[in-house]
C-alpha cells in the first residue's frame, strides 16, 4: 500500500517509477538496466533482507545511484548508520508528499551534478592524456634533434682526423655493450653512451699540425694534446644536461693506477663510464688501421688489454670485456672499417698525386 502510494506521488511529479517489494527483485532490476535508475527509495524493514543490506550490495553494482531511506522507526542511530552506509537522505513515515517531492528534486539535482562532474573528470583526464602525449612527443623531438647535433659534432671531428672514421659512433656502440652487460640502468647507459660519443670533442682545440701528425709527438706537442679532456669538460659542463657526461669525458684518459691525465685520478675515483670508455677506446685504436700503422688482431689487442689490467685499465672491467669480446667484434666489424679506411686513404693519395 505504501509503495503504491509513493509510486503515485512520484508519477504525478513526472517521474518514471518501478516498484519492487524485495531486495532480490530490486537488485535484479538494477542489474538488468545498469545506469538506468537515478534514485532508489527503500524501507529499512524488507522481506528477507533489510534496507541496509540493499545499501551494501548497491555499492558494488551502481555507485552513482542516489539512495534514500524511508522508515517508521526513525532514530538518530538509524539515521547515522544509513548515511555511513551510503544513503543520501532519510525520510520518516508518514511521508508528506510535498517533503518527498522536495527530497526527490534535490536528489535528482545532486545526481545531475555527479554526472557532470564525472564527465568533466573524464574530459579532464582525456585532456591530460592528450597534453602529456603532445609533451612527450615534443620532448622526444627535442631529444632526437639534440642527439643529432651531438652526433654531427662527433662526426665532424672524426672527419677532421682522417684516420678515425666513425670512431666516435663506434665507441658509443661498444661502450653501450659493456654498460648493458654490467646491468646498469637505462639512464646510466644513456649517459655513458653520450660520453663515449663525445669523448674526443676537446680535440677541436688541438691544432692540425699536432692532431694529424703521423709520427711521434714532441713533449710540448703531447702536453698540448693532453689538454683536450679539460677543453671538453669546459665545453660540455656549460650545459646542465651534460654535467655527468662532462665528468666522464674529462676522466677518460685517467689510468686505474693513478698515472693518467689530467688529474691523476685512481681506481674507483675515476667515473665508471670513463673506465669503460678508456678500455674500449684503447681496443678500438689497436684494432683499427691508421695512416702510419696497421691494426693488430683481436688476439693481440686482447693480450695488450690483459697486460695493462690494473695499470691502465680496471681489472674487473677487463674480465667483463673478455666475456663481451665476441659481441664487440661483431658490432664493430673492424675488417670492414679498415677496408673502408684504406680505400679512403688510397683515394686521397691519388687526388694529391694528380693535383701535384
Amino acid at each position: 500500500m505504501i509503495g503504491k502510494l509513493l509510486s503515485r506521488i512520484l508519477q504525478n511529479h513526472d517521474c518514471e517509477v518501478r516498484f519492487e517489494t524485495t531486495v532480490a527483485d530490486a537488485i535484479s532490476a538494477i542489474t538488468e538496466q545498469p545506469n538506468y535508475f537515478d534514485i532508489i527509495l527503500t524501507d529499512l524493514n524488507l522481506p528477507g533482507k533489510s534496507g541496509l543490506d540493499l545499501l551494501d550490495e548497491l555499492r558494488s553494482i551502481d555507485e552513482g545511484l542516489i539512495k534514500i531511506i524511508i522508515t517508521g522507526h526513525a532514530t538518530l542511530d538509524n539515521a547515522i548508520t544509513c548515511l555511513r552506509r551510503g544513503a543520501y537522505d532519510f525520510i520518516e513515515k508518514p511521508v508528506v508528499p510535498e517533503s518527498l517531492v522536495a527530497i526527490i528534486d534535490r536528489a535528482l539535482e545532486f545526481r545531475r551534478l555527479k554526472r557532470e562532474n564525472a564527465r568533466y573528470q573524464a574530459h579532464l583526464e582525456d585532456m591530460v592524456h592528450e597534453k602529456s602525449a603532445a609533451l612527450l612527443d615534443a620532448l622526444d623531438h627535442i631529444k632526437t634533434s639534440y642527439d643529432f647535433t651531438l652526433e654531427a659534432m662527433a662526426s665532424l671531428l672524426d672527419e677532421r682526423d682522417s684516420g678515425t672514421a666513425d670512431h666516435s659512433l663506434r665507441i658509443r656502440a661498444l661502450a653501450g655493450i659493456i654498460a648493458r652487460e654490467m646491468g646498469l640502468s637505462s639512464s646510466e647507459i644513456e649517459e655513458i653512451e653520450r660520453a663515449a660519443l663525445l669523448h674526443d670533442i676537446g680535440k677541436i682545440a688541438v691544432p692540425d699540425r699536432i692532431l694529424l701528425k703521423p709520427g711521434q709527438l714532441t713533449p710540448e706537442e703531447r702536453l698540448e694534446m693532453e689538454r683536450h679532456p679539460e677543453v671538453a669538460f669546459k665545453m660540455l659542463n656549460a650545459s646542465p644536461h651534460l654535467e655527468t657526461v662532462a665528468a666522464i669525458v674529462r676522466a677518460h684518459h685517467e689510468w686505474f693506477d693513478g698515472t693518467g691525465y689530467p688529474r691523476r685520478l685512481k681506481g674507483a675515483d675515476i667515473p665508471l663510464g670513463a673506465r669503460i670508455i678508456s678500455l674500449i677506446d684503447a681496443y678500438d685504436a689497436m684494432r683499427s688501421n691508421r695512416v702510419h700503422r696497421q691494426g693488430v688482431s683481436s688476439e693481440a689487442a686482447l693480450k695488450e688489454i690483459e697486460t695493462n689490467a690494473g695499470a691502465q685499465f680496471d681489472p674487473q672491467l677487463v674480465e667483463l670485456f673478455k666475456r663481451c669480446q665476441i659481441a664487440i667484434e661483431l658490432a664493430a666489424n673492424w675488417d670492414q672499417v679498415n677496408a673502408k679506411s684504406d680505400a679512403k686513404h688510397r683515394n686521397n693519395g691519388a687526388l694529391q698525386a694528380e693535383s701535384g
